[in-house]
Formats: C-alpha cells, structure tokens, sequence
C-alpha cells in the first residue's frame, strides 16, 4: 500500500525528482517498518522471558 502512495506522489512531482521522491519515501517507509518490526521482536522477546534483560 505505502509503495502505490509513494508512485501516485512520484507522478505529481515529474520525472526529475521522480527518482528522488521513490528514493527518500520508499526507502524511508520501508526502513521505518524495519526499526518497528525491530522494537516489536525485542518487546516480545522481553515478555517471553520474563522481563528480564538479555
């Protein structure tokens, strides 16, 4: 879905900045669902455990 708002957003800025827009917003919004998926794993892993630090 993020990946269709980022192309219609590309579309509107023209074929100069096309690259730049795919760039910074597709590639932002992907690394930024990674960092979440990151904090997710790591707050499962501490309830797993118990709380306790690993």
């Amino acid at each position: 879905m993020w990946i269709l708002v980022v192309a219609g957003a590309a579309t509107i800025v023209g074929l100069p900045g096309l690259y730049l827009v795919m760039a910074t917003a597709g590639g932002g919004g992907f690394l930024l669902m990674t960092l979440v998926e990151q904090v997710l794993r790591v707050r499962t892993r501490r309830r797993i455990a118990g709380g306790a630090r690993a």
